[in-house]
């Protein structure tokens, strides 16, 4: 028995015709622009209903989607009949990803007790560009547990500068000296 296609597997075809095209960073809009008609909380539930006809379902995807990429449609119409709607985020993510290891970017996520102004926000990409080696975007979320200083994720790369970190890291080396 095959196996199902996965979000990256159709990320990587995706992202191939896009190359073979030159219109990678098209796709990518492209692409983001599907995934908010594919997440409306209206419009999904009818693609997902069993009870209405493919055809019909198809004819809404290409009215809906209208300007956007053939090939864009034909994907969501494909995932549709195959009862894979629910890949469609995680294909766009697959795909975010592979166009950002082609341009040479990382991504981050980093966390931080209050909001960054611009300014700080700069500073920090500066910093995670230097110590990568690389382009980073940042996506930055504030989170109050955090306490101060900051927290960045990249891949499987955690820095924790935050102050609670420092504080579980004081109490762990306290209990240790302790025990």
């Amino acid at each position: 028995m095959a196996r199902a296609p996965t979000a990256k597997r159709y990320a990587q075809a995706a992202f191939q015709i896009a190359q073979e095209r030159d219109e990678i960073d098209q796709w990518l809009e492209e692409l983001g622009s599907a995934l908010v008609v594919v997440e409306d909380a209206t419009f999904r539930p009818y693609l997902e209903f069993p009870k209405v006809a493919l055809d019909d379902k198809v004819r809404a995807i290409q009215r809906t989607l209208e300007g956007v990429n053939p090939l864009v449609q034909n994907l969501v119409a494909l995932l549709v009949s195959r009862n894979a709607l629910e890949l469609y985020p995680s294909i766009v993510a697959e795909y975010q990803g592979l166009v950002d290891k082609q341009y040479g970017r990382e991504r981050a996520v980093v966390v931080t007790a209050v909001p960054l102004d611009d300014e700080q926000q700069s500073r920090v990409q500066q910093q995670l560009s230097k110590l990568l080696g690389k382009e980073v975007v940042l996506d930055t979320q504030v989170e109050p547990k955090v306490l101060g200083g900051v927290i960045a994720r990249m891949g499987d790369r955690l820095i924790d500068g935050s102050m609670r970190g420092r504080l579980t890291g004081l109490r762990d080396s306290l209990l240790k000296s302790l025990g």
